[in-house]
């Protein structure tokens, strides 16, 4: 039986000339022990480097899609603590009539299905915990 896994961080990574946007998605196996440090600073937008501790970090996938997505990461008003408290979605798309929420913590393949409905493409890779200034690994 495969491990159940949810999603517990996504960052827009970057974008091309082409118009694809890329996001870093981690994946724990339980998203119960899954804290980082200043994941309760707000907003998480002014926080560099903001990340999961590694030791609960299962999985790392890349999402690659052409519609822009929003993060907690980037907000100028939450923090991932509001994310785990379930006040802000983690990953959120807005077009028109359609909204998609990814809150923190939804099974892997519920999100699968979400990424499919908005056209992405998801790749898993192999997981690199960023690192820190003082050359520690988050």
């Amino acid at each position: 039986m495969e491990e159940q896994l949810y999603i517990v961080f996504a960052e827009r990574t970057g974008e091309d000339e082409s118009g694809n946007f890329f996001y870093r998605i981690l994946l724990s196996d339980n998203p119960d022990v899954v804290w980082g440090d200043n994941f309760n600073v707000t907003p998480a937008g002014i926080i560099p480097d903001l990340e999961p501790d590694s030791s609960t970090i299962k999985k790392e996938y890349m999402l690659t899609t052409k519609k822009r997505l929003r993060t907690v990461v980037e907000s100028t008003w939450f923090s991932i603590q509001d994310c785990i408290d379930g006040i802000i979605a983690l990953l959120f798309y807005g077009d028109g009539d359609k909204i998609v929420n990814i809150p923190f913590g939804m099974e892997f393949e519920k999100v699968e299905k979400y990424v499919e409905w908005f056209g992405g493409e998801l790749k898993e890779v192999e997981y690199k915990p960023k690192k820190k200034e003082d050359g520690e690994e988050s």
